[in-house]
């Protein structure tokens, strides 16, 4: 397992993940569809993006927890649908609804797609 220490920013995880995994997993992670033109001006629109950390500020008490759409969330982390998960790991789409449970990020689409009367698991 690589040491993740050296892993700095989004570049160095790409050439990381470039090296130990087969070509056409990593092209299917990496890549967009089609011509990536949705690809490109999503990476366009987030370089126009400045971000300005307000360090030293006092805080009484820090909290993740937030909005949106109307949903309370307690880490804002969401997670889209995503097709061929498995091709990740075997249980892709299964081991991220606990995830989306316990943040309550309201994602339970593949899981009810895959099984829409409810979880046949523990």
């Amino acid at each position: 397992m690589p040491d993740a220490s050296r892993l700095h920013n989004v570049p160095d995880i790409r050439r990381l993940a470039r090296r130990v995994l087969p070509g056409p997993l990593f092209d299917y992670i990496d890549g967009g569809a089609e011509d990536e033109f949705t690809m490109a001006e999503n990476e366009r629109a987030f370089r126009e993006i400045a971000f300005r950390p307000h360090m030293g500020m006092k805080v009484d008490k820090p909290r993740l927890d937030t909005t949106v759409l109307g949903t309370p969330v307690s880490l804002p982390v969401l997670l889209a649908p995503c097709g061929l998960v498995e091709l990740i790991h075997p249980d892709g789409a299964l081991r991220r609804r606990p995830c989306g449970q316990k943040c309550r990020d309201g994602d339970r689409s593949e899981h009810r797609r895959r099984h829409p009367t409810g979880c046949p698991g523990p």
